[in-house]
């Protein structure tokens, strides 16, 4: 009975002790939705082009809006959320000068299930 308890415990130990040592994902490492890890890394600085938001956050996304005003052009996409039952999203705003490629502006979650 002893050998049997100190076994389990000994395979319990190592079944953690592998989950507690394995690294965390990278980002990007959701295709399709943005997990809560990939929204807080979006910096905010506005340095971001569209593209390199979509690489980071593996989609896309889906237009929202897009309108021309005084010389700029804005545009907003919505990324869905990584959740159990897939519900909820994320937006970011992107605006373009008339000279440079459109850059992450602000990003806000709409709904986080």
């Amino acid at each position: 009975m002893k050998r049997t308890a100190t076994g389990v415990l000994a395979a319990l130990t190592i079944g953690l002790g592998a989950q507690v040592i394995a690294p965390a994902p990278a980002s990007a490492d959701t295709p399709g939705c943005v997990s809560r890890k990939e929204y807080r890394n979006l910096p905010t600085n506005g340095t971001l082009t569209r593209g390199q938001v979509a690489k980071r956050y593996d989609t896309n996304g889906d237009l929202l809006n897009f309108e021309k005003k005084r010389g700029k052009s804005y545009e907003t996409r919505a990324y869905a959320v990584c959740t159990d039952d897939n519900f909820g999203r994320t937006e970011v705003l992107f605006v373009k000068d008339s000279d440079k490629p459109r850059r992450f502006a602000t990003k806000k979650t709409v709904f986080w299930g």
